[in-house]
């Protein structure tokens, strides 16, 4: 088999223009990898003849390239199941006896390029038909037929790995398979494929990682039976009780607590706080409350930590069953005096006043320092009743943060002599303002606003959410450059932008580089970090890191980001985003979205969750699904989305997700109908005719002088852009029947943009500000001109 399946040098020219065919998904930018050669054609009908394998399966992945539809890919899929690989076609791909026949007839003993090749073929397989089971399945046979590398670990090839793909922890740990005195690097893996909840159990664990010979004893048990847990690192203690809290063995828990005993008697109760939350773990999942009040006792010798304290005097009470309020506070005063003053201490003080007796004794020890510190309303709300609280705050001498306390309380301003001094209040003020459902505020209004924003940034200067209103509000406004000019001067970088990104929103498309790609930039060398960690034996550290790196790929403000940039890109006829699209979606689907956005910002969220969507993972979830109905629609309803398109409204979406009445369920819906009959250009021709641009431009513009500004130019522009996108298919431009049709709608939507300026400049005509006049006449040059 593998001598009539052999790929020679020779043929590597053919094989490589043919992939490039296959994976190519723009139809403009290389018309080279657009079409195949005749002398490539003639060269796999005379290997197919042949009976070659590889040119066999290529012949078939060609034939789905060239026509997504149904029945062609079942036709193709048919063929390939019978005759190219001849598999039971009654049986999953995946069954015992299809493995057993792909082992014996895959040319494994081959040259690597020829694997090389076939697995190329396999991975297209799966992405234009959906059914990723012969990728999958393909990888797990050559590791099992092929092995592990068990040789020395190249630490550049590791690091190299770690950088192109981090999540990748699956191959990650196969690198590191049986490779002696990498047990902490491995076990790093699995805490870190747990982080990211790849796994919940020992068992689930067990079959992801395919290349382990099947037995009674996990990998996990293999590798934790390595360590001598009598020399341990501080960091090789963390990954290795970590790992014993994981498989959760009885026993575990009582070793865990064993070894950072000692640790505790070594170091006077002042341990890593890892370790700190895994011994009362462990002691929890034991129930030993003697155990716990012991250990918990050592640790606050050293550690004013809360939740610590909170556990000690809750497992006090429960072990002295008739415990006094006085009793534990006497406790506390003679255990522990050298913490008595601290916030922790008073505050503890403050929980049992709530737990006892409600006669709050200790209020005023707490508010004698705290009255004025906006812990204060955080750290009492729970513990003690408002109007007591209210109360006893009215006995301090005002301030601005101790009258903005009372004001959080009661939503009353009267006898709060500083309140207006407090930024706090002045900010909330703004919001409430700003999000007053039954106002729409005027251009002035606006305006208003932003001269008392730039009065309150002057007044208080580290207050910069007085900056971030005012970019809100700029953005509402349409005035995306000055927006653009705050937020500079804000000098916001890399991580913060995973926060505050989705604050710049320029509904208007222009024809500029697309930054928004590369949205990661900030985050560089990021596997470098990752292999550091390893090699500086700081492992506590790596699976954190491992998170961190997921919840930047998947951020809700970097996919608001991108989504943003592949509107602006397909606007103007560039498909190039439709790999990272597909790269990125992968990932979602698997892990969802990460919510990256500062949640102690306090922003309006009425107008920027219109514009932000990155506010609401349902809607972000909606404009994925949307694109993939373009991308179906660009790719003459191709069936590789399919899964996809399933997937995101089988699981992320409600079922009545397309019932609201908004453009972008429009958009969605005209898609997914041009997709369905995008083959037939008849159908085509009368779906277009059907389209009654009139009604539809009167639809959403009937209620123009009751939305936002920057709602205005977004619904032009979502409309232009919709019948922009079926312009820029390439039948578009040579079918004259489709030519002759598309542009006359283009022509009568650029028309009605007239309705959409009077309304946009009608909204601005009290406004005098010359700065503010320029742009906005601006932005109607740049409407018109699209």
């Amino acid at each position: 088999m593998a001598d009539i399946n052999k790929v020679l040098p020779g043929d590597l020219n053919i094989y490589t223009r043919l992939l490039d065919y296959i994976n190519n998904e723009d139809e403009s930018t290389n018309p080279s990898s657009t079409v195949i050669s005749s002398n490539d054609k003639k060269y796999l009908i005379r290997n197919n003849k042949n009976d070659n394998l590889i040119s066999k399966l290529t012949t078939s992945v060609v034939n789905i390239k060239d026509n997504t539809s149904a029945e062609n890919i079942s036709k193709e899929l048919s063929n390939i199941n019978e005759n190219v690989l001849q598999l039971k076609i009654d049986e999953p791909i995946n069954s015992s006896a299809n493995l057993m026949i792909l082992l014996k007839s895959l040319p494994w003993d081959d040259s690597r390029l020829t694997l090389l090749i076939i697995e190329q073929l396999f991975k297209n397989l799966s992405f234009l038909t959906g059914v990723e089971l012969y990728y999958e399945v393909f990888q797990k046979l050559k590791m099992k037929k092929l092995g592990v590398n068990n040789k020395e670990l190249d630490i550049d090839d590791f690091r190299g790995n770690l950088q192109i793909d981090s999540l990748n922890l699956i191959e990650n740990l196969r690198l590191l398979y049986a490779i002696k005195g990498k047990e902490f690097w491995s076990i790093c893996m699995i805490l870190a494929m747990k982080e990211i909840k790849l796994f919940d159990t020992v068992e689930e664990l067990q079959k992801l990682i395919y290349w382990v010979d099947n037995s009674e004893t996990s990998y996990l048990d293999t590798l934790l039976a390595k360590i001598d847990d009598k020399k341990l690192s501080e960091e090789e203690l963390i990954v290795y009780c970590q790992a014993l809290m994981f498989r959760g063995w009885k026993e575990d828990y009582h070793n865990i607590i064993k070894l950072i005993n000692k640790d505790i008697d070594e170091k006077s109760g002042n341990i890593n706080l890892y370790l700190k939350n895994i011994v009362i773990e462990a002691c929890e999942h034991l129930e030993d409350n003697e155990q716990l009040f012991t250990i918990a006792q050592k640790l606050l010798k050293s550690l004013n930590d809360y939740k610590v304290l909170l556990k000690y005097v809750n497992v006090y009470e429960t072990l002295h069953e008739d415990a006094s309020k006085q009793d534990i506070v006497k406790l506390l005063d003679t255990e522990f005096n050298h913490f008595i003053e601290t916030r922790n201490f008073r505050l503890i003080k403050v929980y049992l006043d709530h737990k006892f007796d409600n006669q709050f004794t200790s209020l005023k020890n707490y508010l004698d320092i705290f009255n004025n510190k906006l812990a204060c309303i955080p750290d009492l709300k729970n513990l003690v009743p408002k109007d007591v609280l209210v109360d006893a705050l009215n006995l301090y001498e005002p301030s601005s943060t101790r009258d903005f306390n009372i004001y959080q309380l009661t939503e009353k301003r009267e006898n709060l002599p500083n309140i207006e001094d407090s930024s706090d209040y002045q900010e909330n003020e703004i919001d409430e303002k700003l999000n007053n459902n039954k106002i729409l505020l005027s251009a002035e209004d606006y305006v208003n606003i932003i001269n008392k924003l730039d009065t309150l940034s002057r007044t208080y200067p580290e207050a910069f959410q007085f900056n971030l209103l005012k970019i809100v509000i700029y953005n509402n406004l349409t005035l995306n450059e000055k927006a653009l000019k705050v937020y500079d001067d804000l000098s916001i970088k890399n991580l913060q932008k995973l926060s505050l990104d989705s604050l710049i929103n320029n509904v208007i498309p222009e024809p500029s580089p697309n930054n928004e790609f590369n949205v990661m930039n900030e985050i560089s060398n990021f596997g470098y970090i990752l292999s550091l960690t390893l090699e500086k034996e700081t492992y506590s550290k790596f699976a954190n890191l491992v998170k961190f790196s997921l919840d930047i790929s998947n951020s809700n403000v970097s996919l608001f980001k991108l989504l943003k940039a592949i509107k602006k890109q397909r606007f103007f006829g560039n498909k190039q985003y439709k790999t990272i699209l597909n790269n990125l979606i992968n990932t979602l689907l698997k892990f969802d979205i990460k919510n990256t956005k500062d949640d102690s910002l306090v922003l309006p969220y009425n107008l920027v969750n219109q514009w932000d969507y990155s506010s609401n993972d349902k809607e972000l979830w909606y404009s994925l699904l949307n694109e993939f109905y373009i991308l179906k629609s660009l790719d003459g309803g191709s069936l590789k989305y399919e899964r996809i398109i399933d997937l995101i409204k089988n699981e992320k979406l409600p079922s009545d997700y397309e019932s609201s009445e908004n453009l972008l369920v429009w958009q969605s819906q005209f898609f997914k109908e041009y997709s369905d009959i995008s083959n037939d250009n008849e159908k085509i021709l009368t779906f277009l005719n059907d389209q009654d641009i009139s009604l539809l431009i009167t639809k959403y513009t009937q209620e123009l002088d009751t939305i936002q500004p920057w709602q205005i130019l977004s619904t032009y522009v979502v409309i232009l852009e919709t019948f922009k996108t079926l312009d820029s298919i390439k039948k578009f431009q040579t079918n004259k029947s489709l030519k002759n049709i598309i542009k006359p709608i283009l022509k009568k939507i650029r028309d009605e943009n007239i309705k959409f300026i009077e309304v946009y400049s009608a909204y601005f005509e009290a406004i005098e500000d010359i700065e503010i006049k320029k742009i906005i006449d601006t932005n109607k040059k740049l409407i018109k001109s699209l």
